[in-house]
């Protein structure tokens, strides 16, 4: 479960939100989360996907909890250039949750949900299934 504690406002229009599977540090970034959390056997992983003032993207790892294998905290203001939230869901919950649809309306940034065979998202409150199979 994602909880964020400060977010960012803003409108929420899907439109204006770049394909960023097409971007092979996206992609990275993704796939080595998914490993991190043992392939959804292990403490969910989450990060803030930025887009640096060069163009590329880094991520920004969100803390640890440790205590929780299925949640995920963030307590701030978003790091400038956010474009996207990533976060790691078991293999048999490759949907986004109410929460994260929730989050991705209220703070108008997409919400992606990775396993290891499924890549998700929840964007303006809708949610929709981007990758199956094996990526």
């Amino acid at each position: 479960m994602l909880v964020l504690l400060a977010l960012l406002a803003g409108p929420c229009n899907a439109a204006q939100f770049p394909d960023l599977l097409r971007e092979p540090a996206a992609m990275d970034g993704m796939r080595w989360m998914v490993r991190e959390s043992r392939y959804g056997f292990s403490t969910e992983q989450a990060a803030f996907l930025v887009r640096e003032p060069n163009g590329g993207l880094s991520l920004v790892r969100w803390p640890e909890s440790g205590q929780h294998l299925d949640h995920a905290f963030w307590e701030g203001s978003f790091p400038t250039g956010t474009v996207a939230i990533l976060h790691t869901h078991p293999t048999w919950q490759p949907q986004p949750s109410n929460t994260d649809r929730a989050t991705s309306r209220t703070c108008g940034v997409p919400i992606y949900v990775l396993t290891a065979t499924t890549i998700s998202r929840a964007t303006c409150g809708a949610s929709e299934t981007v990758v199956r199979g094996q990526w």
